[in-house]
């Protein structure tokens, strides 16, 4: 659920950077028009930077479920601690 939103909130950002409408976004990624809307809102408040390192704190999370010995509550812990610390600076 977490890597969904981050996805959309990058790709949505990367739309509207290369020139995408409203409109344009919604047909590309066909999703309902509230979504678009809402995740837009959502892209608005971080970087390209932030969501970038974001998505690649998701990644590495997701191989340590994969590959990892530790409890999948640790896991997601640190990610969501890493992901603040990073977006606090």
């Amino acid at each position: 659920m977490i890597y969904r939103q981050i996805k959309l909130i990058l790709q949505i950002k990367l739309l509207l950077a290369s020139g995408f409408n409203f409109k344009e976004v919604e047909k590309k990624l066909k999703l309902p028009y509230f979504v678009i809307e809402k995740m837009i809102r959502q892209s608005k408040k971080y970087t390209f930077k932030e969501i970038c390192k974001s998505y690649e704190l998701l990644n590495i999370a997701d191989l340590a479920f994969k590959d990892s010995q530790q409890e999948p509550k640790i896991i997601l812990e640190e990610l969501v601690i890493n992901i603040i610390k990073y977006s606090n600076k």
